[in-house]
């Protein structure tokens, strides 16, 4: 009989101890070879977790204490590029807020005619401002 003994492992043999990182390596490439998938390592999906949480809003220090690092600091300093996405994201939310609550006529409103020319930038299929200057 097998004694269990939990070590908080994400994968383990049936006592609880550790099993080796190219096991879950291995099954994970089986499964993708299978579907015709890309390869990846299981580590990713601990970066695409983080990444799907920051880009949708949850609080840094929520992602960061989901993810164990002991300072929101390390987070940022893996994922700043994404928190960027996520500013940009709040941004126009932001944007749509004063949308709804703008007194002025919208064709004279200076906020208005600045919506107006990002709705243009993006049907030309330019999304952020980086794109723009790039083409530029």
């Amino acid at each position: 009989m097998i004694i269990y003994k939990d070590e908080n492992f994400v994968f383990s043999k049936e006592d609880g101890t550790l099993i080796g990182t190219d096991r879950p390596n291995a099954w994970l490439d089986e499964v993708l070879k299978k579907a015709s998938l890309p390869h990846f390592k299981v580590h990713s999906l601990r970066h695409t977790n983080i990444t799907l949480q920051i880009t949708g809003g949850v609080p840094l220090i929520t992602v960061s204490g989901r993810a164990g690092h002991s300072r929101t600091s390390t987070t940022t300093d893996i994922y700043s590029h994404f928190i960027k996405t996520s500013d940009s994201n709040a941004s126009e939310i932001l944007e749509k807020i004063l949308e709804g609550n703008d007194s002025k006529p919208k064709e004279k409103s200076e906020l208005s005619s600045l919506l107006q020319l990002k709705k243009k930038l993006k049907d030309l299929g330019i999304e952020s401002i980086e794109e723009l200057i790039k083409l530029l």
